[in-house]
């Protein structure tokens, strides 16, 4: 393999991407004609357009994507970066004196296309609330022109307005918290532009009151995951967690009220640690936040120090691009500098006189807000063997010093560098953990990547081309390190299983190159069936089995080895069947045998009794008589020869009886009720009606319990199914009343009762 040289790309502020090169928070305009610049080291100053005295508070300002002033705003103006006031840039909906009236933000997506938000202050009684405005750059030669103005999208919000960046890398979240309520609202800014309905969170303090409570400033921690806040009057800070893929704020936690008129707050770059300055107490403090619990924050208190001048407050704070914390100490010629934001207590080194405004320029009360790049990982990065990489650290403007280490034991003084673009030839194949370390003002900080080296070009080779027995599957690996899998179906796991018959193929990739191979899999059709278990054979009956399949062999239950069998007698039987490509198969059915007989019998044909009833000693599936009838009993009033043929499982029998016993001259005229029957769907007893010999005429009336009548019978319809209005009575005790003549002209009359069963 011929060496390459790779260049691997270590980006301290910018993922390539989600975040391409962003310096839009580079530029600095605040107080009396104040400007700083984060393009330089040291930071450089020129002079700004603004001049409005000691009130001024919100102050916002933007720059390219690659550090080049824009525009800033404060109050109701708009600054252009010739530091002129901005085509239709006057009248905007905010004020000097609002703690943060003024927020920039870049249109996602666009290069010219510019978001500026502003909050009415306490002055103006809130009344314009939340509006924005767009800008656009690309018109009035680059200078550019406000072309979208004053839309407001909430109404009497506090003048606390601040930002974080999307979890997705992308978008922004615009914060505001709404006067008289607890509700925070977090409005999604994308490339589609203001989502108008915000995540509400209700939460924390009532921020209503004093107008004074309005006042105050708040902020997201860089890493998007911390919020806090400061309420004048009320004389305490907020945190809360803040969750930057949906919005919402939770898990609240509120200073003891001691603090004297809480105004600025900001985060250091880590967000373990919490900066806030108390106005009328003229006060810089901090707090240990690198853990979430309240007694411990608020016991962390160190007073940093205290303005001595009259006039002289301590004001808004904000990060700045080389991690520093910049204080604006209002009237002052100066800003107040926390230099090592990481360090606790006074090993923060808080400097009130820290960097000098020069000339007539004046810190007023506020600063703008920046949003540093996160520090984020570059992609995992797979590499072959032999290759020189070279790493590079895209903006070492305030980097003071770095150390490499590129996790390769094996290259031993190899291992380290101190160079900000080094090159190193790793020893082995492997994953490596290479860290950088690099030392920023006071404090180190540290990231780290994964490179995987491979050691070889992709190979695979999948089994030849077969045929495999049914229900077989075929396991197949192409695990190899650093690899990717592309498979015919876009599954890209290493492993595949195969089932079914096709044309299977994977593509092998890696940095190194790719390779491929193909199989082509084909699955016996052999099968047997022979039948189901259900199968049954009558007496004396066969069943012929047939286990064919072409050029194969058989092996039955009994050792015989003929394709087909005969089954005379229950019992179970099997055949194994394996073709010619040695797959088996087997299949098995047990089979009953049913053997059938009858047992007739005939009741007693005494006139006393009842008219002679033959009956069957078991259960069929089907009956049928020869006097046409089909049920599991008949009556007769006759002698003679009655026969049956009955039914079981698929196989039947026939049966006879010769009834030869005659009635004598008193069993002429007789009738004769059952007292039970049953109107179910197996034909026995299954109707009620009037048995009798010599009956000319009669009326069978049967009645509920509640004396109903249900059925009135006679000599024209003399059966009875169980139902009224051809619905099916109940189960139960039912009443009768007959009268009736014979035709000797002899009458009867009988009551009783009578049961229905179901």
């Amino acid at each position: 393999m011929s060496i390459r040289t790779i260049f691997f790309f270590f980006y301290l502020f910018i993922s390539l991407s989600l975040f391409s090169q962003d310096r839009h928070w580079q530029n600095w305009c605040f107080g009396v004609r104040g400007g700083m610049s984060f393009n330089d080291n040291p930071i450089s100053q020129y002079n700004s357009g603004f001049g409005f005295g000691s009130g001024s508070e919100g102050v916002t300002t933007m720059s390219d994507k690659e550090g080049n002033l824009q525009f800033y705003a404060c109050g109701n103006r708009v600054f252009n970066k010739m530091h002129g006031t901005m085509v239709n840039g006057t009248g905007l909906n905010s004020h000097t004196s609002s703690s943060q009236g003024t927020l920039a933000l870049p249109c996602p997506g666009s290069d010219s296309l510019y978001f500026l938000f502003t909050v009415d202050a306490s002055e103006n009684n809130f009344v314009s609330g939340l509006s924005y405005n767009i800008i656009d750059m690309s018109l009035q030669g680059g200078n550019g022109e406000v072309i979208v103005k004053n839309i407001i999208i909430e109404p009497h919000v506090t003048e606390r307005m601040t930002f974080a960046r999307h979890a997705n890398g992308i978008d922004f979240w615009v914060i505001v918290h709404k006067w008289g309520s607890r509700d925070f609202l977090s409005y999604l800014v994308s490339d589609t532009g203001v989502v108008l309905n915000p995540v509400v969170s209700s939460i924390g303090k009532v921020h209503g009151g004093g107008t004074y409570n309005a006042l105050g400033c708040m902020r997201v921690s860089q890493k998007g995951d911390k919020l806090a806040c400061a309420i004048w009057d009320e004389n305490v800070f907020e945190l809360f967690k803040f969750n930057n893929a949906t919005g919402a704020l939770s898990d609240p936690i509120t200073s003891p009220a001691n603090n004297d008129e809480p105004y600025g707050v900001e985060f250091s770059y880590s967000g373990n640690r919490l900066y806030t300055t108390s106005y009328w107490g003229k006060q810089v403090s901090q707090w240990d936040v690198s853990t979430w619990d309240s007694a411990s924050i608020w016991s962390s208190s160190t007073l940093l120090g205290t303005y001595p001048g009259f006039f002289q407050y301590a004001g808004g704070l904000s990060l700045g691009h080389d991690r520093k914390i910049y204080c604006a100490n209002n009237q002052s010629d100066f800003l107040g500098v926390i230099n090592c934001p990481e360090e606790l207590g006074g090993s923060c080194n808080f400097d009130m006189n820290g960097l000098d405004l020069l000339g007539a320029n004046k810190s007023t009360y506020g600063l703008p807000q920046s949003l540093l790049s996160p520090i984020v990982f570059h992609t995992d990065s797979q590499l072959c063997f032999a290759d020189t990489v070279s790493f590079f650290i895209n903006d070492t403007l305030f980097i003071d010093s770095v150390v490499w280490n590129f996790g390769d034991l094996g290259s031993t003084v190899n291992n380290v560098s101190n160079s900000f673009c080094p090159k190193h030839e790793f020893s082995d194949t492997g994953t490596f953990d290479v860290q950088l370390v690099y030392y920023f003002n006071c404090s180190p900080d540290t990231y780290t990547t994964f490179i995987t080296i491979t050691s070889e070009e992709p190979e695979v080779i999948l089994p030849d081309d077969t045929t495999f027995c049914h229900n077989t599957i075929l396991s197949v690996d192409v695990m190899q390190n650093g690899c990717q899998y592309l498979w015919q179906d876009s599954s890209m796991q290493s492993s595949y299983n195969i089932s079914q018959a096709g044309l299977y193929w994977v593509i092998k990739t890696n940095v190194c190159g790719e390779d491929r191979d193909s199989i082509n899999v084909q699955y016996s059709d052999l099968f047997v069936n022979l039948g189901s278990d259900l199968d049954t054979i009558c007496d004396g009956d066969t069943l012929f089995v047939d286990a064919y399949y072409p050029e194969a062999s058989y092996l039955w239950s009994d050792a015989s080895t003929t394709s087909s069998f005969t089954i005379t007698q229950a019992g179970l039987y099997w055949v194994e069947v394996t073709d010619s490509n040695d797959c088996e198969v087997s299949d098995s059915i047990a089979i009953s045998l049913v053997s059938i007989s009858t047992n007739m019998t005939n009741s007693d044909p005494d006139c006393e009794a009842s008219p002679i009833i033959i009956e069957l000693n078991d259960v069929y599936d089907s009956y049928l008589w020869s006097t046409g009838e089909n049920t599991a009993s008949i009556v007769v009033q006759n002698a003679g020869i009655y026969s049956v043929q009955v039914t079981r499982d698929g196989c039947s029998t026939s049966d006879f009886i010769d009834i030869n016993a005659l009635m004598d001259e008193d069993c002429a005229y007789t009738y004769y009720l059952p007292n039970a029957f049953s109107p179910s769907l197996n034909g026995v007893n299954h109707t009620y009606k009037l048995l009798g010999q010599g009956v000319e005429t009669f009326e069978l009336s049967i009645y509920d319990r509640w004396n109903k009548k249900v059925i009135q019978l006679n000599e024209g319809n003399n059966i009875w199914d169980g139902t009224y209005r051809n619905k099916n009575v109940s189960e139960g005790v039912y009443l009768y009343a007959l009268e009736g003549r014979f035709n000797n002209g002899e009458e009867f009359k009988e009551k009783g009762s009578l049961m229905l069963l179901r």
